[in-house]
């Protein structure tokens, strides 16, 4: 039940779980599920009830990282209510150690957590059917990447029923959580320090679990550490270091052959409902071969307004419906504008040098409806086959890319991208063109002369939504906060939730795989809980 007021001090549940998000909820209703009382404490409200909670300020050092109320949002649902439902897993490529990628390598393996990924999926409102892989040709590129998206980002309401049914769950809204209260004798969490309209209160419990978020988790962690310097590797331990989120942008168009090929990039309607779609990745050898961090490769359309999309069809459309309603509806969108030029001189231009097919025409108008009455920004088929080829590339851990605590409790940000980055984004295209020429499907077209290529992706990176690697798994004390279980190497009744506790970024977004980490987790605390009860002296 969703309880808008202060925890009762008196109640102590088997954990206490700080956040409500998409991983904070699954990790809750794992543990309600096997038995376990369960306490959320979240400093938002439901958005239903109109109140937006405050989220702390965050002093950003560099241009590369987004303000904190752009990037994170206190409420129950978490940030998911700003997430855009795309679901990705990571490959296999990302968890061992790597040469060429400085403090890469997980503590654990990929099928420790890809065994909850369809679990994972239909939590987050997707339902997990593969697309179809072209085996065919050249093994350079993988063409076999799937995305899935949700159908609702708002997961407070898509589990309402179990939020209301569960009865060893609570879930105390407008809780801000302050400091973990720590035992030195027995190293253990014995309480988190709670404020609520004014009143501090102290919240027990048999096991904690932080889930607020990458930078939430680590500003709680720092501020325990003040008064604990020797916790979590102190000052120059691994806690706030390693930050990472991606690389994401556009260096290139894609102009394909034959139009038709791009539909097999295309959002396709699965049986069983959703939307899935399958993206461009380098495949593992070849990553290895050229010391390449791992980047996703997937089309986005151009605005129908833009004449650079090349296309006589959506130039007609876009006079015949300039001025209408309707048209800013269809004119804007994600992928970004083409290059400045005279918009009505280049749509004229696309008339004269296409030819008008109906039939694409009939498609493109039943695509531009539904888009109207469903809200989607999916891209839009083009007749020329021409798109903005986007790329999501990985950020390597850099142990001076970090977040560190300032004299009045606020976190001070410094996300910072390598030329190594930088360079592997490039790199990655170049191969990807080349495979697309060799089998004959398209060419890349830059948006830049080659020589300002990098520095172009430089201008692009930016992130903060991500949250990646703060309070990293690893398998020594010195490399990371917590174990391979997610649990603390200092604080044997702590544990970490989210993407934060990921060593490395990959190339996939970070929700759907920070959900079925969570419920690896819930199965394990469930498991000690369970030994405990069977044998006093083992601590959850």
């Amino acid at each position: 039940m969703i309880i808008d007021d202060t925890p009762d001090t008196a109640v102590v549940a088997d954990i206490c779980i700080v956040g409500s998000g998409p991983v904070g909820l699954a990790l809750a209703f794992r543990c309600a599920r096997q038995g376990l009382t369960v306490t959320v404490l979240e400093a938002g409200y439901p958005v239903s009830s109109g109140h937006r909670a405050e989220v702390p300020a965050v002093e950003l050092l560099n241009n590369h990282h987004v303000g904190a109320e752009t990037a994170v949002m206190r409420a129950l649902g978490g940030t998911a209510n700003l997430w855009g439902g795309r679901c990705v897993r990571f490959d296999d490529i990302d968890f061992p150690r790597r040469g060429h990628v400085s403090h890469s390598g997980w503590p654990i393996a990929h099928a420790d957590m890809a065994s909850h990924y369809a679990e994972a999926l239909r939590f987050l409102g997707c339902e997990p059917t593969e697309l179809p892989v072209d085996a065919s040709g050249d093994r350079t590129v993988d063409d076999g990447n799937t995305e899935w998206w949700s159908g609702c980002s708002d997961i407070a309401a898509l589990h309402a029923n179990a939020i209301r049914d569960l009865p060893n769950l609570k879930i105390h809204t407008g809780c801000v959580a302050r400091r973990l209260i720590v035992d030195p004798a027995s190293q253990r969490v014995t309480a988190i320090e709670v404020e609520r309209a004014g009143r501090i209160v102290r919240v027990a419990a048999g096991a904690f679990a932080l889930a607020a978020g990458g930078l939430e988790n680590t500003r709680l962690l720092l501020q325990t550490r003040r008064e604990r310097p020797d916790l979590f590797g102190g000052e120059d331990g691994p806690l706030g270091r390693y930050y990472c989120g991606h690389l994401t942008g556009y260096l290139a168009e894609i102009r394909f052959n034959d139009p038709r090929s791009a539909r097999s990039l295309w959002f396709q309607r699965q049986r069983a409902g959703g939307v899935g779609r399958r993206r461009l990745t380098l495949r593992p050898a070849v990553q290895m071969q050229q010391a390449l961090l791992n980047t996703a490769f997937w089309l986005e359309s151009y605005s129908i307004s833009d004449p650079a999309h090349g296309s006589g069809l959506l130039s007609t459309l876009y006079m015949a419906m300039k001025g209408l309603s309707v048209l800013p509806r269809v004119r804007t969108g994600l992928a970004p504008a083409g290059p400045r030029q005279d918009a009505m001189a280049g749509h004229f231009a696309n008339l004269r040098r296409s030819r008008i097919d109906l039939r694409a025409c009939q498609g493109i108008v039943r695509q531009l409806l539904r888009r109207g009455v469903e809200g989607k920004t999916f891209a839009l088929f083009n007749p020329e086959g021409r798109y903005l080829l986007r790329y999501h590339a990985e950020h390597a851990p850099n142990p001076d890319s970090r977040a560190v605590l300032s004299a009045d409790g606020r976190l001070a940000v410094d996300l910072r991208f390598s030329n190594a980055d930088l360079d592997s984004v490039v790199r990655s295209h170049a191969i990807l063109d080349r495979w697309l020429q060799a089998e004959q499907i398209g060419t890349l077209h830059y948006r830049v002369s080659p020589d300002a290529l990098v520095e172009h992706a430089r201008a692009q990176a930016l992130d903060g939504y991500h949250q990646i690697g703060l309070t990293r798994m690893a398998q020594r004390r010195s490399d990371g906060v917590v174990d391979g279980d997610c649990r603390s190497f200092d604080l044997g009744n702590l544990y970490l939730a989210g993407s934060s506790v990921f060593p490395t970024a990959g190339q996939a977004n970070p929700t759907l795989p920070a959900v079925a980490l969570a419920l690896r987790l819930g199965d394990h605390i469930a498991a000690r809980a369970k030994a405990r009860s069977t044998a006093p002296a083992m601590a959850l």
